[in-house]
């Protein structure tokens, strides 16, 4: 039932701190309607489906060939939840909204939206199909994602991120190499220590960005045997992550979540299901493998001859028919720093309405796109009063052809 225990002013500010915590999710849009995500609980999976492009043809006359049928393939996304727990006796000291925002906002509010972020990171930082090396300078690998972007869907809006120790490591670089002493973007680095805008990508910097460390001797001679499967998502919120995994020879040594590999003919497509022949697809490891592993879990990749396809290569028909010699694109002995790169829309928020707490007071705000609901309770027993503050969403990458990762030695 709706109550004053909480003022809608209050929630706002709450709302506005938990998203200064999370600029990673502020570059994306929904995908779904109200209808789509009406009555969905958090650990239930929905899908997305990526729209065949067709198959254009010349001539005026319409053969049998030319009549397809719409190729769509589907993308699973799970509701998720984070919440936070306030005693009653802190929320109902606050007098002032001011007061609110220190004592509630800038601590609840802020760590509820670092773990969003986090959660978010963890099931989509590495859901890219093309990865972007550096030897030296890592300004090549992220100019080289970012080109990467415009051909895979012209005319996007492109957004990057990576970590603070990354960006501070990219900005020390060009004050040691750069060569015209006055100039302002000289005084910008030496100040801000900050990317900013390059190659018209507007960076943000994010935390809980993992580093990839490669041994000293790689990781072994790695074979994909024909016979890859497309991961179901389970109704775990542990579980219910899209992936594909590799059928591989027995790891002789453990292989860290974000390694990207290679394997010869195999290509990364546009957003439109075009082959990109210049562009090798990369299979980044989501999850981290031991030694011993026969299954190697990669992000979603989807093969065909049409279709919203992402991987092409002249000889496979399906995800069953990947096979080969993986090839690792890092170095032997380094330790990188990952950006990714992606356009503003492939990343997916919705909203997740939650049931009323049945027998206490519940109210709600929606602010700059983000919804937290709030319940104030009792434990009777203890004669004690309690308020939760849930954010439920709908969350992740639906499109990873056009998100790209730039590998930048530490």
């Amino acid at each position: 039932m709706p109550n004053a225990f909480v003022k809608s002013d209050y929630l706002k500010v709450f709302i506005a701190d938990l998203i200064d915590a999370m600029p990673y999710l502020k570059a994306s849009k929904s995908h779904f309607t109200a209808s789509d995500i009406k009555g969905k609980k958090p650990g239930e999976v929905y899908n997305f489906g990526l729209r065949d492009s067709g198959s254009p043809t010349s001539g005026i006359a319409i053969t049998a060939a030319d009549r397809t049928t719409v190729d769509e393939r589907k993308i699973w996304l799970a509701v998720r939840n984070k919440k936070s727990a306030v005693s009653l006796n802190t929320l109902e000291s606050v007098v002032d909204i001011d007061q609110f925002d220190q004592e509630i906002g800038k601590t609840y509010g802020l760590n509820l939206g670092a773990e969003v972020q986090k959660d978010v990171l963890g099931i989509s930082y590495f859901n890219a199909n093309v990865a972007k090396v550096a030897t030296s300078n890592g300004w090549s690998a992220l100019a080289a994602a970012i080109a990467h972007q415009r051909a895979a869907r012209t005319g996007s809006q492109l957004f990057g991120y990576l970590s603070p120790e990354a960006e501070a490591n990219l900005s020390v670089h060009s004050l040691n190499n750069w060569h015209f002493e006055n100039s302002d973007l000289v005084q910008k680095f030496y100040k801000e220590a900050s990317i900013g805008t390059f190659h018209m990508t507007n960076f943000a910097y994010v935390t809980d960005t993992p580093v990839v460390s490669v041994p000293a001797n790689g990781f072994g001679t790695v074979t994909v045997s024909a016979g890859a499967d497309a991961v179901a998502p389970t109704t775990s919120l542990s579980g219910a992550v899209d992936r594909t995994a590799l059928t591989v020879s027995a790891l002789t040594v453990a292989i860290p979540a974000g390694t990207p590999f290679t394997i010869a003919g195999a290509y990364a497509c546009d957003s439109l299901g075009r082959p990109l022949l210049r562009t090798p697809f990369s299979f980044v490891v989501q999850e981290d493998a031991a030694v011993g592993a026969t299954k190697l879990y990669v992000q979603k990749v989807i093969v065909g001859n049409t279709g919203a396809r992402n991987l092409y290569h002249a000889s496979w028909n399906g995800v069953g028919d990947i096979a080969g010699t993986l090839v690792c694109q890092l170095a032997n002995g380094v330790d990188y720093e990952v950006a990714q790169i992606r356009t503003s829309d492939t990343m997916n928020w919705d909203n997740i309405d939650l049931d009323p707490v049945v027998g206490g007071e519940n109210t709600s705000e929606t602010f700059g796109g983000v919804k937290i609901q709030v319940a104030k309770y009792g434990n009777g027993d203890a004669r004690a009063n309690t308020t939760r503050w849930d954010c439920a969403y709908l969350a992740g990458i639906v499109d990873n052809r056009l998100a790209s990762l730039a590998y930048i030695p530490v």
